[in-house]
Parts: structure tokens; sequence; C-alpha cells
């Protein structure tokens, strides 16, 4: 059932059915000022909020698209959208918005749509774009010719990477404006713009750091004593609250009985414990488990718990919330070490000193019932280090990447103990999180190894298919047939570093190094990207499964899509999905054909 206004902050609220509901509704600009943009939100108002249920904790501030918020136009100057003087320019970037909200998979590659936390990123510099045209005296997108949009993607004041964004964001738009989705909007059909791409260290270390050892051993030693000393800590809290103890001793005390070195302050001296003894829970409690950060930020003083079992002893559990694959977050249960019920006994005890309540979340600041965004946390962890005389290059991810290095430099086979402790879909991410730190170059020679046994295992399954599906599994399947032997197939793929990489279930991509995808359309690179692989991509490879759950579909279409129990999303993305693999099996062609000619009236859905 599609969501509605009046329960849009329900923890089941399906963000995706929601926008494949206000898709059928859509027709183009000029929008009526009562059309629903977000639930409970009209087109007219400048402030579109997102229900705090469709974005992952730590994502959850300030869920909302603020059309008047003052953005950069140079590296101190800001500037923001007048709802008087630039009315019509506003007008179209709500068009744009909306467009990418409701009709992105008319953008190329984008067929699904966009999740909340997406949409208000890219809304970020979109509107930053917008807001340096007004800055040129622009009103409305049609004003914009070649020389100005020279100049304005020039001078405008965002990193590299964003520039790169900002450009496919402006090739976005023309393709809208091509369509008549943005009102009066661009003149410009062959508009170029200057990329400020700059050389790569394609050697260097990307995203989040893998921690050396000496530097866990730092956290972890020092993260520890935190939790040994807050009973004490919280005793010294509640002496200050009882005015038994000024603010000033308690600093002398702090830095007499406790790890920190410097940094603490009479004036938020609490705040500073606090926060001290918080870090040290997420350090720990994140290294022990490689949870997401959105998972940590979700726990609550009542996450971790114990439950005796039939002998008498007691086990120790810890329940986070997993958003990544879900609508609104899903809970997940995990067995710990019993040293987490002291961390969970340190927290209550400094709750309780504070004047917290028990059932509070834990990394949230005082009054608010959302967790601290991630950028806060990872200030938090990095002045962690830094008042305990260490500049450690930290973030809320890092010490996932150093669990994932442990695992694979201790263990012979470490990917699948990776894909459980990290919660992976695939295996494949789990073996890009082991190669990530410096213990990947370790177990390089064993992959190697561990590609060369996957290439046969694959061949084999080749070779005793009765029929192979995919662009690339048609070829394969002529080699074989001409006599081409097993091993001659394996030398061929080891030779151009082709490694068949599983992407569900009896679907494998068989890409060359180098080559570029359907996946790199969408991501830019030549890395294999599961999330964007196709059944339609010449590097696909499929075997008969795939084709008998495809032709049981095709017998059953009709039932399906009269079920109005199915959103219209979810029909929308089948039907793509089967015009895919129509190409990877085109002996589905005849019954499809069939099919339509017996449904006329679905014809549409393919389209």
């Amino acid at each position: 059932m599609i969501a509605t206004a009046n329960n849009w902050e329900n923890v089941d609220f399906d963000y995706r059915a929601w926008i494949a509901d206000g898709r059928v509704k859509i027709i183009g600009p000029p929008y009526d000022v009562n059309f629903e943009v977000t639930p409970g939100t009209f087109f007219a108002k400048n402030v579109w909020p997102f229900p705090i249920s469709s974005l992952p904790a730590g994502s959850r501030v300030k869920p909302e698209l603020d059309f008047e918020t003052p953005r950069y136009i140079s590296e101190k100057e800001k500037l923001a959208l007048s709802p008087s003087r630039h009315f019509f320019l506003i007008q179209q970037l709500k068009e744009v918005v909306v467009a990418m909200m409701f009709l992105r998979h008319l953008l190329p590659h984008r067929k699904d749509a966009a999740k909340p936390l997406t949409i208000i990123r890219d809304f970020q510099r979109i509107s930053c774009l917008f807001t340096n045209f007004a800055a040129e005296g622009i009103t409305s997108l049609k004003q914009v010719n070649q020389t100005l949009l020279d100049n304005v993607f020039a001078k405008i004041p965002v990193t590299e990477s964003s520039h790169e964004a900002l450009i496919g964001h402006f090739s976005d738009m023309v393709l809208l404006s091509s369509k008549k989705l943005i009102s009066d909007s661009f003149a410009l059909p062959s508009a170029s713009i200057k990329s400020r791409r700059v050389a790569v260290d394609t050697e260097s270390a990307r995203g989040a750091r893998t921690l050396e050892e000496d530097e866990i051993a730092f956290i972890i030693a020092r993260s520890r004593l935190y939790i040994d000393s807050a009973s004490l800590i919280s005793e010294k809290l509640l002496e200050r609250r009882n005015g038994a103890i000024s603010s000033t001793k308690l600093v002398e005390w702090s830095y007499n009985n406790l790890p920190v070195l410097r940094g603490l302050s009479s004036s938020s001296i609490e705040y500073q414990l606090t926060w001290l003894v918080k870090s040290s829970a997420y350090n720990l409690l994140i290294f022990h488990l490689g949870s997401r950060v959105s998972e940590g930020l979700s726990l609550t003083k009542n996450s971790i718990f114990a439950t005796k079992d039939a002998t008498g002893r007691y086990n120790a559990f810890v329940r986070l919330t997993i958003f990544k694959g879900t609508k609104a977050g899903a809970p997940r249960t995990y067995r710990v070490h019993p040293y987490l019920l002291r961390v969970d006994a340190a927290l209550k005890a400094i709750a309780t000193a504070t004047g917290r309540s028990s059932d509070e979340l834990v990394f949230s600041k005082r009054g608010q019932d959302l967790e601290v965004a991630t950028n806060s946390l990872n200030y938090q962890l990095r002045k962690f280090t830094e008042m305990h005389g260490q500049l450690i290059d930290l973030s809320s991810h890092s010490e996932r990447f150093t669990l994932a290095d442990i695992v694979a430099s201790a263990v012979k086979n470490p990917f699948p103990a990776l894909q459980y402790q990290l919660g992976h879909k695939y295996v494949g991410e789990s073996i890009a999180y082991g190669l990530h730190g410096p213990a990947g170059a370790e177990i390089r020679s064993a992959g190697v190894a561990a590609i060369a046994d996957g290439i046969s295992s694959f061949i084999e399954e080749c070779q005793n298919a009765s029929e192979i599906g995919g662009i690339r599994g048609a070829t394969i399947s002529y080699a074989l047939k001409i006599d081409t032997d097993a091993e001659g197939l394996k030398e061929q793929m080891l030779s151009t570093g082709t490694f068949p990489l599983k992407v569900g279930d009896d679907r494998y991509c068989v890409k060359p190094d180098f080559a570029r995808g359907a996946c790199s359309s969408v991501t830019g690179d030549d890395i294999h990207e599961i999330e964007f692989c196709t059944a339609d991509c010449r590097f696909q490879t499929q075997f008969p499964s795939q084709r008998a759950k495809w032709e049981s579909f095709i017998d059953q279409g009709a039932q399906y899509y009269g079920d109005h129990s199915i959103s219209v999303h979810e029909k929308i993305r089948t039907s793509d999905e089967l015009l895919k693999h129509l190409v990877a099996w085109p002996s589905l062609r005849e019954p499809f054909d069939k099919f339509l000619s017996e449904n006329p009236t679905l014809r549409s859905w393919f389209s």
C-alpha cells in the first residue's frame, strides 16, 4: 500500500513506493502549488522535509531541501536565493528537483528512484550552482549562455570531485530541458564545460584509512581506560552537580587521574568527559563488530544486554539497526564478548550522572531524539586522539576497515568470515575490504590462486550447462562448441585479467580488467560495480535457472500486472529487468511476443 501524508512518520513508510505513486501523476511543469512533493509538503513551500525514517542514522539532523539556504559564491561570501528577486529561478530549481526525484528513470542509467539522502546531497550541489547563476544576475535559466557558463564553472567554490559532479548534474538538466521538464529553460544545444580534473595518485589509499597496528593499539588502550574509570568519572560529575567540586577542580582531577593530556575546559568539562566515554564506547563497539557508522549510531542505552542460557551462564548481546538495503532500518542482534557489558555499564553510569534517560540514543545531543551527524562523530573521534597527544587520521569507518584488515591477515581464507561479520551481500564486497589495508598486499598472492580456481569452477559450470545466457555467455558457449578446451579458455581469461564475478543467483560478470561495462556508464570508471550490473551488459553470463525464472514470469505476467498490491515502481523495475533479460536470453522473445499479443493492454509497461 502506498503511504499517505497521514502516516508518513511511520517506520514502515516506503519512500520508493511514494515516488512510484507520484511518478504516475506527473505530466510536467508548471506544477500545481498543491502538488505533494514530499509527504505532507507541497510544491509552493520553500522547505521540503523528508520523513526521518527514510534516512540512515547519522544523516537525520536536517533531512530537508531548503531553497533559501545561503550557498557559497566565493571562498568567503554566501548568497541566498530570494523568493522575490529569484522567484522564477527557484521555480526552475524546484522543477529540476521534482524531475530528479520522480522522473529519475528518464536520466541515463538511472532506473531506480534515488534515496532521500542521495536527493539531499545532489540538491546541495545543484542549489549551489543555481545560486552562483543568481550571483551573475541571472533570473532564469534561459539567460545562461556559454560565456556565463564558463565563468560560473571556473569560479564556483567547490572541490574537484564536486565540480565533476556538477558537470554531470548540468548535463542531466540539459536533458530534462529537452524533455520540457524545466520551464523556459536553456537554449544551449551544444554547451561545453571545462573540467577541473587533476592527475590522481592511483597508488594512494582512498576513503577511510586502515589504521596502523600502533594506532589502533593506542586508541583501544585509552578507550578501555575510560570504560574502567566510568564509575569514578560519574561520581565526580555528580559531585560537581551537587557543588562539592568546582569545574576547575574537576579539570585538574581529570588531568591527574585520566589519560587525557590536553584540551579540557572548565566551561565544558561535563560535555567533554561525557564524550570521552562515548567515543571510547564507539571505538570498542565498532572495532569488535566492524559495524557501519549508521549502525553504531543506532545504539541506545538498552541495546547491550545479557541473557542466561540453559547452563546458567550469561551471554552478552547487542542489538543495532541495519539501514543498508532496508526501507527504514531492520534490527540485527549480535552475540558479543562479555566485555561489552562493561561498556554498557559505563554508558549507563554517565547517563545517570548527567541526568539523561536510560532509553535515549547514546550518540545524541541533550534534548534531541536524533543521532549526531556522522561529521560530528568524526570530529569527536579525531578530537579523542588529539586530546591524548596523537594526531591520527581517523574516521567513523576506520575501525571497520581495520578489523577487516586484521581478519584478512590472520585467516587463511578470510573472505567468508568478513562477509558474515561485516554484513555483506556478496563475498566480492568483502574481498574489497580485505584488500583495502596493509595486509591486502600479503594476501594478493593467495588471491591469484583463488582467482585461478574460480575460473576453473566457472568454466566447468559452463561445460555442464544445457545453455548459457548473456552476451558474454553466448561467446563462451561458441568457444566451447568449436573445441576450445577448458584449459585454453582459462588461459585466455587469465591473460586478459578476466575473473567471473558473481553478481546474483546464476549470474556472473565476466569483464576483463580495464574494460567498461554497463556499470561504467554510471560509475565513470572500469571497476566492477554489482549494484549497477544489468542483464543486457555485453559482459553478462547467465545459467539456465535465470531463463526458467523469466519463462515462469512471462507465463504468469497477466496476474502480476493485474495485482494492485504490487507498487507501480516495482512493476516498472520488473518490466525493465524483463526487457534486459530478453537480450540475455533471445529464446525468451517468442513467448514474450505471444504474451503481449494475448494481453495488448500491457504493452504500455514495455514502451
